[in-house]
């Protein structure tokens, strides 16, 4: 018996919806294999948001920069630097060329919704795969990049998909 509950998905401050569903390892290899990547010198480990090369300096990862109001709780907005994408200027300089023969880079992917990805990647079986059952939950409203604090709510649902993945073992992990 698996228990699912209402707890915020992820483990720390920089998971995501990807991270999560076990995608963002799989985009930042592909990524990292582009020429362009090769020519800067970039490994898979610099796409990442928490302690890659890429990230954003200013946020270190995390998309928001939290404000100290005295005597409020503290307010957090969009890092004015990578305006919530969590990666420098530089990670939008690698793009991959899709199916359809658009570009894009993997901070734009992240700013997508599982069912736009779905299309971005759909030569991409093993990232599609993972995204397909949050689709057909009716989570592909939900952005890869999406901080996993904040989904609370939603978490029910995308605890359930990871969890019948693993069970099928068709789908994730």
């Amino acid at each position: 018996m698996k228990l699912i509950d209402a707890d915020p998905i992820g483990i720390n401050v920089c998971s995501t919806v990807a991270t999560y569903a076990n995608v963002h390892d799989e985009l930042r290899k592909v990524y990292a294999k582009l020429p362009d990547a090769k020519e800067a010198g970039y490994k898979a480990g610099d796409f990442s948001y928490n302690t890659g090369k890429l990230r954003c300096p200013t946020c270190d990862g995390t998309g928001v920069i939290s404000l100290d109001v005295q005597f409020l709780p503290d307010v957090e907005i969009p890092c004015p630097d990578c305006h919530g994408s969590r990666y420098n200027g530089d990670a939008g300089h690698i793009k991959r060329k899709t199916k359809s023969g658009e570009l894009y880079s993997l901070p734009e992917l992240m700013d997508m919704d599982v069912q736009q990805v779905l299309q971005a990647c759909e030569d991409m079986k093993k990232i599609g795969s993972r995204l397909q059952i949050l689709q057909d939950l009716g989570l592909g409203y939900l952005t890869l990049g999406e901080a996993g604090g904040r989904i609370i709510a939603k978490a029910i649902p995308e605890k359930i998909a990871c969890d019948r993945g693993s069970i099928t073992g068709k789908y994730l992990r």
